[in-house]
C-alpha cells in the first residue's frame, strides 16, 4: 500500500540519518542527499528539529527548487528552528586547516564543485507533471534515487497518464527499491505501472 511504502521510505532515510550523525565528528563525512563531503559550515547545520543533517547546498536546492520538505521526517522546514552545533575546537580547525591550504583543494575548492552539482540538479524538469507526482519525481532526482537521464519518455509518459493516486503507488514502490541493483530503471518502472494499470481496471 502506499501507507506502507512511504513508511518503509522512512525508514530508510532515517538510517541514513543515522549514518550521517554517527560520523559528524570524523573527518570525510558526506551529505547523504549529493554524497559530497560536508565541510565544518555543513556539519554545524541542523535545518530539521528531527536532526536529520545535509548540507547548505542541498538544502538550499530544496529550498529554491523542491519541496521545502525534510527528505528524512517530510516536515516543512522554517526558518526559526534552524541551528548550528559547531563545538569551539571544530572552529578553531577549520581556521586553521583554511590557512595551510586557502580553503582550495586541487582543481577547485569543494564549495565550487558541489555548486557545480547543485547547477546541474537545478535544470531537472518534469514538464507534465503537477502536484505530489511532480514533488515525489523531484525527490527521488533530491535523493541520488535516480538521475533524469534514467527514466525514458515512455515510462515518464506512461506515469503521466495514471490518475495521480496510481501515479503516487507507483512512485512509493519505485523508492522503495534499490536502485544500485537494477540496470534499466525505465523497465523496472514500467513494470510497476503496468501492475498498478491493471490493478486500477479492476476497480
Amino acid at each position: 500500500s502506499v501507507a506502507a511504502a512511504a513508511e518503509q521510505h522512512k525508514r530508510e532515510m532515517e538510517e541514513k540519518q543515522r549514518a550521517v550523525l554517527g560520523d559528524e565528528d570524523k573527518e570525510g563525512a558526506s551529505c547523504p542527499l549529493c554524497v559530497e563531503e560536508m565541510d565544518v559550515t555543513d556539519m554545524s547545520f541542523l535545518p530539521c528539529p528531527c536532526g536529520y543533517q545535509i548540507c547548505l547546498l542541498c538544502f538550499n536546492y530544496i529550498q529554491n527548487e523542491g519541496n521545502k520538505q525534510c527528505p528524512a521526517c517530510r516536515t516543512e522546514y522554517k526558518e526559526e528552528k534552524f541551528k548550528t552545533n559547531t563545538p569551539p575546537e571544530k572552529k578553531k580547525k577549520d581556521a586553521s586547516s583554511e590557512d595551510d591550504d586557502g580553503g582550495w583543494e586541487k582543481g577547485g575548492s569543494k564549495n565550487t564543485k558541489k555548486a557545480g552539482n547543485k547547477d546541474k540538479k537545478q535544470g531537472v524538469v518534469f514538464p507534465g507533471f503537477t502536484g505530489r507526482v511532480h514533488d515525489m519525481l523531484h525527490q527521488a532526482v533530491d535523493i541520488g534515487h535516480v538521475t533524469k537521464g534514467d527514466l525514458d519518455e515512455r515510462a515518464l509518459s506512461d506515469l503521466k497518464h495514471l490518475p495521480e493516486r496510481g501515479a503516487v503507488a507507483v512512485l512509493s514502490e519505485f523508492m522503495k527499491k534499490d536502485m544500485s541493483r537494477i540496470r534499466n530503471k525505465s523497465a523496472f518502472l514500467n513494470g510497476i505501472i503496468c501492475r498498478v494499470q491493471e490493478e486500477l481496471a479492476r476497480e
